[in-house]
């Protein structure tokens, strides 16, 4: 058998000449430079997502159904880069040389934890459109037992679609991958209903803070009014667009990839496609460094925290607790706006 070069992600080729030599002048395991820099940005997005975690666990005043779909999505983006790194590591080790156990473990885990943190990011784009849609019945669609009915879904529902794509599906320890239509329909339809759930709230969200942007400004003086709806309608068109492109730049590409598998799935053993389908693993992963930033550290309180706890990780302990708490000290009547306009 010939060897294959290396490939980054779940998928990808390992070289499958049992280990008893070289081929030429191609190493045992070629690692290319895409390869490289997901090794290097996995643990990054590991080290970002643990410290927005413990930022977001320290936040008082916050609402428990937004603070649990935060940290849920710190833990599924946690994960995530710890086993798209592992993922990477055994496919370029002996370990993770035609081994079906570790091919199948390679290949679900990584798919798995991808469907989880779109499942959040999902629930996050609908809680902000329930929250302004139907805001008087917020807290009761936000009770304690629909918040862990919620919780259980989103690492439940992962898991049944990851059996239904790939039971009674072999897999290829060449390539490391399961090459079935079934498979691949399957995992295309499930993260495309996510995207499309996730923007169709989105935009919903703001049609809907349009229309109170629209009644701000028939309360401000006419002087004030040009400049101040202005104002508002930047906001909130950038909030809107930071919501919705990372989604479409870093997760259609991949959609599409697994769907042009279907189509044919004599694709994957092609050395081109490999390297796209690389590099599409690449940058749905990637999209755990921006997840903190736009849910997260767009909240002062949230910065706060992590900076605290940067400092002292530091050996800076100069931190006043009391004026700590003072300082994260939001008035109930605030709360409802500032979550309202996030």
């Amino acid at each position: 058998m010939n060897s294959h070069s290396g490939m980054m992600g779940p998928g990808s080729v390992h070289g499958s000449s049992g280990h008893t030599g070289h081929s030429g002048d191609h190493s045992e395991h070629n690692i290319d430079a895409l390869h490289i820099v997901a090794m290097v940005f996995a643990p990054l997005i590991v080290i970002e997502n643990v410290i927005t975690f413990l930022a977001v666990t320290r936040v008082r005043n916050m609402y428990l159904t937004l603070k649990i779909l935060l940290l849920n999505l710190n833990l599924g983006d946690t994960l995530l880069g710890f086993f798209f790194w592992l993922s990477n590591f055994l496919g370029y080790t002996e370990y993770g040389a035609e081994d079906t156990g570790l091919c199948y473990f390679r290949v679900i885990s990584v798919i798995y934890l991808m469907l989880v943190v779109l499942s959040v990011a999902t629930c996050i784009s609908l809680e902000r459109f329930l929250s302004l849609y139907r805001p008087f019945d917020y807290a009761r669609l936000s009770s304690n037992r629909n918040l862990i009915l919620v919780t259980v879904v989103i690492w439940l529902l992962p898991a049944v679609i990851i059996i239904s794509a790939f039971s009674g599906e072999e897999i290829d320890v060449s390539i490391c991958h399961v090459i079935s239509r079934r498979t691949f329909i399957t995992l295309a339809t499930a993260r495309g209903v996510q995207i499309v759930v996730i923007c169709a709230s989105q935009l919903m969200v703001f049609r809907l803070a349009k229309a109170q942007v629209t009644k701000i400004g028939q309360q401000v003086t006419w002087t004030e009014k040009k400049a101040t709806m202005s104002r508002l309608n930047q906001k909130l068109t950038f909030a809107t667009q930071v919501a919705i492109i990372p989604y479409l730049i870093m997760c259609v590409p991949h959609i599409c990839l697994t769907i042009s598998m279907a189509v044919g799935p004599s694709r994957v053993y092609d050395s081109d496609w490999h390297k796209a389908m690389s590099a599409a693993w690449f940058i749905c992963v990637i999209h755990g460094l921006i997840h903190p930033l736009t849910y997260c550290w767009a909240l002062k309180s949230i910065r706060r925290q992590a900076f605290r706890g940067c400092r002292r990780c530091c050996g800076d302990d100069a931190v006043d607790e009391d004026s700590a708490t003072a300082t994260d000290y939001v008035p109930p009547t605030q709360t409802q706006t500032l979550t309202t306009i996030a």
